[in-house]
């Protein structure tokens, strides 16, 4: 399959000259059909180039969209969009209880189409309206199965929203080192106790003036780090673990970044440390395993053994799991988690996919350690966009 060229400003994802179909009759043609707010379903961002928060309708024809906007958007779409034609939702679909439905159908049935593959996501009421009116709507668990390998410009726009994040891990890592710390053990930045709460929100702000968004961020220190994805709250206090892991995605084109590193202000405790060099050293030596070709499977249980050979066990004590016990990476793109996967359900890598490289230890007696990159992977080797230093301490 031919992969998708550079885009220039108001083009299209595709070269209509290369995927021009022989046929416009319905009958040798793949209709791919999506409904729902872009900011809900990247697939539309990835088919459309469009973001809005009304929902759309989406028609793809052999990888030539069409697209129907509510009158509010249409003008943006028609400037800013890659479909090869913007049709107003208001009046296509008006005057019924299915807007998108009704003008998806009318487009089907204007052009003798009665097949179309729709999402697993594709609304119900929407697929039976369609089915009613005879259309034969096919639900698929990935419309766009080539859209985890990146096209370079693709990959231009993560690598920036990377360097963005590298900033940001760096303030995070001086503010800490410029807190001090009172009586009781707690983090003081400019007299007040340093809270989870305090770290999230000086990432949000950093966030903002760098043009970069996200519905959450991880500062959890202490036990609650021993939660992957817990946040934090309350104080940070010295000679625990602090994991920040930060995920933005650019306001402006919608791609994601992700990167974590943990902290420990002032010397850590032997078994914390412990703990890191085990984390380091083989997220290190995963780095160095992931190109194209590489089972995400195998990685993974390498990940898995070394962690066993080393002394650090995984199970599970009623409802509480310890040690490592999540996939050591996933792919990045529209979504902050999507595929591939490195994991016991990866999948084998390919030159142009991107894909973190996270492995953690967590133990509440311990301590808690993730350590985590974004890469792109290459023919021969894995493109480090994350680049900061790993390091524990911080005095």
């Amino acid at each position: 399959m031919l992969l998708k060229p550079a885009l220039k400003k108001n083009e299209h994802f595709y070269i209509k000259t290369l995927y021009k179909t022989k046929y416009w009759n319905g009958k040798n043609m793949e209709v791919k059909v999506l409904i729902n707010s872009p900011q809900k379903d990247s697939d539309i961002i990835y088919a459309t180039g469009y973001s809005c928060l009304d929902p759309i309708a989406v028609i793809d024809v052999d990888n030539e969209v069409y697209g129907f906007f509510p009158s509010t958007e249409i003008g943006r779409a028609v400037k800013s969009s890659y479909c090869k034609e913007c049709l107003n939702l208001n009046q296509a679909g008006a005057k019924t209880s299915h807007p998108e439905g009704a003008a998806v159908l009318n487009w089907l049935k204007k052009h003798d189409i009665n097949k179309i593959s729709v999402p697993y996501t594709f609304p119900v009421a929407e697929a039976d309206f369609l089915r009613n009116n005879n259309i034969e709507v096919n639900p698929v668990r990935c419309l766009y199965p080539n859209r985890n390998i990146k096209r370079e410009d693709e990959i231009e726009k993560i690598r920036e929203v990377s360097k963005k994040n590298v900033e940001i891990m760096d303030c995070v890592k001086t503010l800490l080192a410029e807190c001090s710390v009172n009586a009781d053990g707690e983090l003081v930045n400019r007299g007040a106790v340093l809270t989870s709460e305090d770290l999230q929100n000086f990432i949000f702000e950093a966030f903002l003036h760098r043009g970069l968004q996200a519905d959450s961020v991880i500062a959890a220190s202490g036990v609650q780090a021993c939660d992957p994805h817990e946040a934090g709250h309350g104080a940070i206090h010295e000679k625990e673990a602090i994991i920040v892991d930060i995920f933005p995605s650019d306001r402006s084109n919608h791609y994601y970044s992700d990167m974590t590193r943990t902290f420990c202000k002032h010397k850590a405790p032997q078994a914390l440390q412990e703990i890191y060099d085990a984390v380091k050293e083989i997220q290190i030596q995963t780095l160095s395993k992931v190109k194209n070709g590489a089972d995400g499977k195998i990685i993974h249980k390498e990940v898995q053994a070394f962690f066993v050979n080393k002394g650090f066990q995984t199970c599970r004590e009623g409802s509480e799991l310890y040690g490592f016990f999540h996939g050591t990476g996933h792919g990045v793109g529209l979504d902050c988690h999507e595929e591939p996967r490195i994991s016991s359900g990866g999948s084998i890598l390919h030159t142009g996919e991107l894909v973190t490289v996270e492995p953690g230890l967590y133990y509440p007696e311990r301590g808690a350690v993730r350590i985590e990159d974004l890469v792109v992977v290459r023919d021969d080797c894995a493109e480090v966009l994350t680049e900061y230093e790993k390091q524990l301490v911080i005095d």
